[in-house]
């Protein structure tokens, strides 16, 4: 659900802002969503949880789009464990960020998935807690730039995508959190500057 309306002086109701934020209605109950859904965290202490994904509002057609998360809370360092990034509102919710075709997702180890296919970054793209990741969407073409602290991955959005998803789809921002332990917070207030010709994605 939105956040709660403002309230003006007087008592007059006013909306907030338009924000991103995590969609409880289209996201695993694996995941525990928080503070006012901005945060998905997995709390699931029986093991991993491979095959799941939390997805976020608003849905994006067309147009250039920006966001940013926050990796927060330590689980174990051991394999990919976090995977962020875009994926078509139609997949269903049994699967992790990139697996399937309309996927996209960027993993902690530095490694990213696309349509199934897994590209090895290497630990130079590795992320720990306390990081915040910037994709950066082209929804007209699919296109995709991934953003570790305010530096790129491989290409900026002034150079052809890293990595690309089939146009037109309605997509939505998406995660997956392997391990206990790790969490992923939407950043509506953006650390680093937008690139140029994108928009905050809300």
């Amino acid at each position: 659900m939105m956040p709660p309306l403002m309230l003006r002086a007087g008592g007059a109701q006013i909306p907030p802002p338009p924000i991103l934020y995590w969609n409880p209605a289209d996201s695993s109950a694996s995941f525990t969503l928080e503070n006012a859904n901005l945060d998905a965290f997995n709390r699931n202490a029986s093991g991993t949880t491979a095959n799941a994904v939390a997805r976020a509002l608003p849905p994006k057609s067309a147009g250039k789009w920006y966001f940013e998360f926050e990796v927060f809370q330590q689980g174990s360092l051991v394999g990919e464990d976090i995977g962020v990034g875009v994926e078509s509102a139609s997949l269903t919710l049994s699967h992790y960020v990139g697996e399937l075709s309309k996927s996209a997702g960027y993993w902690r180890n530095g490694s990213r998935y696309v349509n199934g296919t897994l590209t090895n970054g290497g630990s130079i793209y590795s992320f720990a807690p306390g990081d915040v990741i910037g994709i950066a969407f082209d929804a007209s073409t699919g296109g995709l730039w991934f953003r570790k602290n305010g530096t790129w991955v491989g290409a900026d959005p002034t150079s052809s995508a890293i990595a690309t998803v089939a146009a037109g789809a309605p997509y939505v921002v998406a995660c997956t959190l392997y391990r206990p332990g790790w969490g992923c917070r939407i950043r509506n207030t953006l650390t680093y500057s937008l690139p140029a010709g994108f928009s905050r994605w809300a």
